[in-house]
This record gives C-alpha cells, sequence and structure tokens, in this order.
C-alpha cells in the first residue's frame, strides 16, 4: 500500500523484484496493478526471476504463472 501512495504522488517510475510473488498473493490484485494500475501511473514494474517487465508489455503467460505460484 505504501508503494502505491508513493506511486500515486509520482515518485515511483520502476518497480523491481526479485521474484513475481513478491508482488502479491492475490491474483485480482496483481492483475490489477499490471494491467491497469501501472499503466495509469506509467510504473515499470520487473520481476528478475520470472522474465517480467512491463517495458516490454505483460505477456498473456503472466496470469498463468500467478495461478501456478501462488494456487489461489
Amino acid at each position: 500500500m505504501e508503494i502505491m501512495e508513493l506511486a500515486e504522488q509520482g515518485l515511483v517510475a520502476n518497480l523491481v523484484v526479485k521474484d513475481h510473488s513478491r508482488l502479491g498473493r492475490n491474483r485480482l490484485v496483481v492483475g490489477q496493478l499490471l494491467e491497469e494500475d501501472f499503466v495509469r501511473l506509467n510504473i515499470r514494474y520487473i520481476a528478475i526471476m520470472d522474465n517480467i517487465d512491463t517495458a516490454n508489455g505483460v505477456s498473456d503467460i503472466v496470469p498463468m504463472q500467478d495461478l501456478l505460484m501462488n494456487g489461489t
């Protein structure tokens, strides 16, 4: 929540995590962050171990990764 508050203030340009599962456990929330909030706020998201970089677009495989990683 703190990161999103900073992002709303325009203080976050890039969000880098080691593993995509660190973004959140709820697939719906993670999907909204990637497909709506980060786009609206112009935030580049990078998950190093999962080879995700929104500068290259969000792959259709990302929701499946969420399902396999979180099992929810």
